[in-house]
């Protein structure tokens, strides 16, 4: 995630990049939204408690295997924004989740 320029009379960012990945520079690959290193509901919990309010831009969203492979990447990352700004709005907090939601999903 990465923040744009700040306003013109205050510190806060215009937009805020919004992607996930795992591992670290120069040693990373993109995913998915909701598959990265990086807890992206927490970011969205926080943005919104410190009152941000500028654009959140969907970036690097990967590509899925079908007839529309950008685009089917990019609904999917459109999905998990509005559903976790919903849940924000409806009182979600982010200390209701184990901090890996992936332990939520069921043995393979």
């Amino acid at each position: 995630m990465t923040a744009g320029r700040n306003g013109p009379a205050t510190n806060t960012p215009r937009y805020v990049h919004f992607r996930s990945i795992r591992g670290k520079a120069p040693h990373y690959h993109e995913t998915f939204i909701d598959d990265g290193d990086v807890d992206m509901l927490r970011i969205l919990w926080i943005l919104s408690k410190n009152g941000f309010d500028g654009v959140i831009i969907p970036d690097h969203a990967p590509q899925m295997t079908c007839s529309a492979p950008w685009h089917a990447g990019m609904a999917h990352t459109l999905g998990f924004l509005r559903a976790g700004l919903m849940a924000i709005e409806r009182g979600f907090s982010p200390a209701s989740l184990p901090r890996d939601s992936r332990a939520l999903q069921p043995a393979r």
